[in-house]
């Protein structure tokens, strides 16, 4: 028989010591984004006490260079394994996948950070540190949770599929090696620092790259140059106006508190090492954000076709076009419906966890969603405890009772959702 909602919570509420404790030791394992392997040993130690199948393997680099979906080239899963444990049903039950990424980014200048970034300290009760919302937060509460339905009972009608997966911040690489391996489920939960947000929808994101061309020259003849810095801020003016332009037509409700959900962000920008000279080349990079159902061709033949505008209106551009590229990284978005079954259910596991409605929104960022709705036709929303913003900054944290929170939203929508056909 499953656990009833109240034998539930009240094991959380004993437990959630334990939840905090547990994510310290997560945190506490650096996993940069292609060294994940120390901390998949863990999460591997962890499930496979709760769990009744467990399955531990190297995604395949030559299956995802073949997916139309998975971008990067040339990226190694040597020693960087998925881990899934499967806590199988009884029978009757919908099934549930619940996937978080056990990569972080890199952690910076460790000066900047209040507490040491792998030190999961825990100060005017928030848990500081590297992954305590992205991803790890998640990652802890779903082992948590198996560690509840195996104390309390251990049958649920549906398979509960619980998801360690590499690579996240990076091509997405270990959730969509989880289609290949075969994995597919009723409904799936991706866990992201969405602020409590149940989130239906996620944009997309892609990196570019544009080299403007000029003509170098000694600054005693600086006049007969032509500065390739100079000449690429005009076709940074005219992103910045296709960034407006694309905002209200792309927007849907999902996305009406967000100003700029579908972003353009210059992130680098470099001409010629030496100062002194008039600089022949300039290279700019950044993120293009485009929206869920938005194909990235027609999105990338925007980008391309408002750099080619403005180099037409300036001599020396239209003579030397700038060159756009395509980097590595690029996720698309995806959306379900936003009163669909399972979006329901979640939002309303955390009314019941917290006491007030759960806002319904789109994730405005790029994440692993897409890869299981247009993939793998997989319903799935977004959802975690931590704001999007503190994610990847020298302040990461995460509010100490937000964990518990979290855990009891996931519980009762397992319950929900598993327990019923």
């Amino acid at each position: 028989m499953a656990a009833t909602a109240a034998e539930v919570l009240a094991w959380i509420e004993k437990h959630q010591g334990d939840l905090e404790t547990l994510l310290q030791r997560l945190v506490a394992i650096p996993s940069v984004v292609g060294s994940e392997g120390a901390c998949q040993q863990v999460v591997t130690e962890l499930l496979g006490q709760e769990c009744d199948r467990l399955d531990v393997w190297e995604p395949d680099r030559t299956w995802l260079e073949a997916h139309p979906a998975y971008f990067p080239r040339g990226v190694g899963f040597e020693g960087r394994p998925n881990v899934v444990g499967t806590l199988g049903g009884s029978g009757g039950g919908r099934s549930l996948i619940v996937n978080a990424h056990v990569d972080v980014v890199d952690p910076g200048p460790l000066d900047a950070w209040p507490h040491p970034p792998w030190s999961g300290a825990i100060a005017d009760r928030r848990l500081h540190g590297r992954g305590a919302i992205d991803d790890k937060a998640g990652l802890a509460t779903m082992i948590f949770v198996a560690r509840c339905f195996s104390a309390v009972a251990r049958s649920l009608p549906g398979d509960l599929i619980l998801q360690s997966v590499v690579d996240e911040e990076w091509g997405g690489g270990g959730t969509l090696a989880t289609l290949e391996r075969g994995y597919r489920a009723d409904g799936a939960i991706v866990f992201e620092p969405t602020a409590f947000e149940v989130c239906p929808a996620s944009r997309g994101g892609m990196a570019f790259q544009v080299t403007v061309q000029g003509k170098g020259a000694h600054p005693i003849r600086s006049y007969e140059g032509v500065s390739a810095l100079e000449k690429a801020l005009p076709l940074i003016a005219a992103l910045r106006a296709l960034e407006a332009r694309r905002q209200d037509r792309l927007r849907s409700a999902l996305f009406a508190d967000h100003p700029i959900f579908a972003p353009v962000v210059i992130g680098t920008i470099a001409a010629d090492v030496l100062p002194s000279k008039v600089p022949e080349t300039c290279r700019f990079q950044g993120l293009y954000g485009y929206g869920p159902d938005e194909p990235y061709p027609a999105a990338r033949k925007e980008l391309e076709e408002a750099v080619a505008v403005a180099a037409a209106a300036d001599p020396w551009l239209h003579a030397h076009p700038p060159k756009v590229e395509w980097l590595g990284l690029n996720k698309e978005g995806a959306q379900i419906p936003a009163d669909h079954p399972l979006v329901r259910t979640l939002a309303e596991a955390f009314r019941m966890a917290v006491g007030f409605p759960a806002k319904i929104a789109g994730f405005p960022a790029g994440c692993d969603l897409p890869f299981l709705v247009r993939y793998g036709g997989i319903p799935a929303v977004v959802f975690g405890p931590g704001h999007p913003t503190v994610a990847h900054s020298s302040s990461e944290h995460i509010r100490v009772e937000d964990l518990a929170a979290t855990a009891k939203t996931l519980a009762l929508a397992v319950l929900a959702w598993c327990g019923n056909g």
